[in-house]
């Protein structure tokens, strides 16, 4: 007789999928119908139950196919709790012929893309298996996953997982949260972090005790104190389950935890107790409408502080600029003095400039591509002083600046003032130009994009890419093949690497995780259209055709632009 565990099925599929479906032909479909996720329930397989199911056969037959199964049982049960390099953990090797599976079927999956050739994710991995490890012990409800993108290069970009190591966090499928650089993680907040997406997404407080104990958590968090249901609790709630992934919302009506905070009906933000200074409060009350667009207003303008800890999770609420950046080892946890001591001495100049410039602190080694882009430094060599303070770029809806003086008070708040007076230049980032003559597809920098492509007296069929994209590299080899078809037409190919060169304000937004397609028409040169298919060549191919097409009879041309024009 044997019994097969409910919840393996998944992994029978994976790596049986001919077992199963011989065991599904014969109606044998217990197995597959009393799948859950999380069920632990078994299903019962004997001789009787295949021979009413299959018909009469010699034992034999009967005995050979219920050992295979065993075998395969056993298989599963062992492969499901040994990894060839982290003894006892559950971690699910993902391919293409598996993901859907694990992503459809389970609530809660947290899969990490790595590059086993790269020594960085061979750190990440130890933080990854240590962590799935320590939570399957504690029957935490989530599964862990790797992808090996040496091996599964196609999956990592059908997952936008250019960059290594990343780790996504899936819900029945839907990311919901994205982390980079995981081996620059400390393995308790990695540890934390998957718990508390498993977690209840708002917390209810019932005592002082529990405000307390709410209060000890790290990061930014919220705190409605109610009477009883309202329109601000129902904004409260609505904005807490969009936000649920950036920061931290509970809510009490209970009494003693008013009179614990002092307010009866109000909405308290607190900041972080470990970046606590003297230059802002603990905690800021909200006094606006109880409306969701108001409520978000509040938390993007008072949730990052005068100067905010930004990362690549949480970048996105430093959207007000001059946004003034201090590249260094951010990390309170190993590296807690010395951020400390230099935060301290960014908060001096933010408080000097409150309203009317922001800062933020990022590590320099997780935002190591975007201090690169800066100007900052290159290959690891400091292009700026040659000290080991902390570097400082900014951003403005002008463009970027890189202060090139060492790190100071003084020299900050000169540099501040010398961005919001327009006394110090862009800077721009450009690789050398490339040659391109006999080239079929033009290669662009950013010293000669505005010639190649915006001031090109024909058509431009522009792909703009990153060097590290799987998926651009592969595109790239086949826009070269087109050269016979679209030789002698009204149009020119263009590529260019965002990543080593700056791109106008008008492409700002390109995605650096997968190809950014645009035809761009010799008569509406400002209005590029953007290709939004699959990335399919013969779907390419129709698309530049029916641009081409409708500019056979053109209108007269537009003047030749530049890019700060746009």
């Amino acid at each position: 007789m044997v019994y097969v565990q409910r919840g393996k099925t998944a992994e029978l599929n994976i790596m049986f999928p001919n077992l199963l479906m011989i065991m599904r032909h014969y109606e044998l479909g217990c197995i597959s119908k009393s799948f859950h996720s999380s069920g632990y329930g078994w299903s019962r397989i004997d001789k009787a139950f295949w021979q009413d199911r299959v018909g009469e056969a010699s034992d034999m037959l009967v005995l050979f196919y219920m050992f295979v199964l065993f075998m395969s049982v056993q298989r599963v049960m062992v492969s499901s709790h040994i990894n060839s390099n982290f003894e006892a953990t559950n971690v699910v090797e993902l391919n293409a012929m598996n993901h859907h599976n694990i992503l459809d079927l389970t609530k809660y999956t947290v899969i990490e893309f790595c590059n086993n050739n790269l020594r960085s994710c061979r750190e990440a991995d130890e933080i990854f298996f240590n962590t799935a490890k320590r939570l399957q012990k504690e029957r935490i409800p989530v599964t862990f996953a790797k992808v090996d993108c040496s091996e599964q290069r196609e999956l990592c970009d059908l997952h936008l997982a250019a960059e290594q190591p990343i780790v996504k966090f899936y819900n029945y499928g839907k990311v919901e949260i994205t982390r980079y650089g995981l081996n620059f993680y400390h393995q308790q907040r990695f540890y934390n972090e998957v718990k508390n997406f498993t977690a209840s997404r708002v917390t209810v407080l019932q005592t002082s005790d529990d405000l307390k104990r709410y209060l000890e958590n790290s990061g930014v968090l919220l705190l409605g104190i109610f009477k009883g249901n309202c329109e601000l609790k129902n904004v409260f709630l609505r904005v807490a389950n969009r936000f649920r992934n950036t920061f931290k919302f509970a809510y009490s009506d209970a009494p003693e935890v008013a009179a614990e905070t002092g307010y009866s009906h109000k909405i308290l933000l607190y900041y972080p107790k470990h970046l606590a200074n003297k230059y802002e409060p603990d905690r800021v009350a909200y006094n606006g409408k109880s409306t969701d667009s108001v409520f978000v207003n509040f938390l993007m303008q008072n949730s990052t502080g005068l100067a905010g800890i930004r990362t690549k999770e949480n970048q996105y609420i430093f959207n007000r600029k001059p946004l003034f950046i201090v590249y260094f080892n951010v990390d309170y946890i190993e590296n807690a003095q010395e951020t400390k001591y230099w935060r301290n001495r960014v908060l001096s100049v933010a408080d000097v400039y409150a309203g009317k410039a922001y800062f933020a602190l990022s590590n320099d080694a997780v935002f190591d591509q975007e201090v690169e882009e800066l100007g900052l430094r290159k290959n690891g060599e400091r292009l700026v002083s040659e000290d080991n303070k902390p570097l400082v770029g900014a951003f403005t809806d002008n463009g970027r600046y890189r202060m090139e003086s060492e790190f100071s008070t003084e020299n900050l708040m000169e540099f501040v003032e010398g961005v919001l007076n327009k006394r110090i230049e862009r800077f721009s980032l450009s690789e050398d130009i490339v040659v391109n003559s006999g080239n079929f597809v033009k290669v662009a920098v950013r010293q000669n994009f505005d010639e190649l492509v915006l001031n090109s007296t024909k058509n431009v069929f522009l792909m703009l890419f990153t060097s590290i994209c799987g998926i651009c590299r592969r595109l790239s080899v086949k826009f070269d093949e087109l050269d016979q078809e679209f030789l002698n037409q009204d149009v020119v190919f263009v590529k260019m690497d965002v990543l080593a060169n700056d791109v106008p304000i008008m492409f700002a937004n390109v995605s650096k995780e997968k190809p950014n397609l645009y035809w761009l028409s010799k008569v509406q040169r400002s209005h590029p259209i953007t290709y939004g298919n699959d990335f399919n060549i013969d779907d390419i191919v129709k698309f530049i055709w029916s641009n081409l097409r409708a500019t056979l009879d053109p209108p007269k041309a537009d003047h030749k632009i530049h890019s700060d024009e746009l």
